[in-house]
């Protein structure tokens, strides 16, 4: 970036240069150097002759703005960049303590699924057992009811 930097100083230096001889020498009307021509070939020669002097001039110029334009974007840009970083970094802050809260209750929701695992386990077998062990109870207590039914009926 320094090296761009540079280059519009010496532009600028050169158009100085141009400026103070204009001022020592005192500044030409361009005017006045066309209408002086004695004949249309020297008029010819003489357009020429500012052609050649004021172009390097205009594009000295229009490459000093523009290199000076260029430099005042990289500046923007790297403003941009330091403010994205800043941004990101506050964004990583932030972060932190929501991923730390996650993590803890994830923790704790794996701790407590694993609790019901182990809370269902015995209950299935328990119901296996009691599906299993189901029809007995209901023949124990078909056999109670019959002989209450027929107590009542002895007598």
């Amino acid at each position: 970036m320094e090296k761009t930097e540079k280059g519009p100083d010496s532009h600028t230096q050169m158009l100085n240069k141009r400026m103070r001889d204009f001022y020592m020498y005192g500044q030409v009307s361009y005017f006045d150097i066309l209408v002086g021509a004695s004949d249309l070939s020297d008029f010819s020669t003489r357009y020429d002759f500012l052609r050649r002097i004021l172009q390097p001039d205009a594009e000295l110029i229009a490459k000093t703005m523009a290199e000076r334009e260029s430099i005042a974007q990289k500046k923007e840009l790297e403003r941009a960049v330091v403010a994205i970083q800043e941004l990101r970094k506050v964004a990583v802050e932030k972060r932190m303590p929501v991923a730390s809260r996650y993590q803890g209750k994830r923790s704790m929701l794996d701790d407590l699924e694993s609790q019901k695992d182990e809370a269902d386990g015995p209950t299935f077998t328990s119901r296996s057992a009691s599906t299993a062990f189901r029809p007995t109870y209901r023949g124990i207590c078909h056999k109670r009811q019959k002989e209450q039914t027929d107590g009542l009926f002895a007598l």
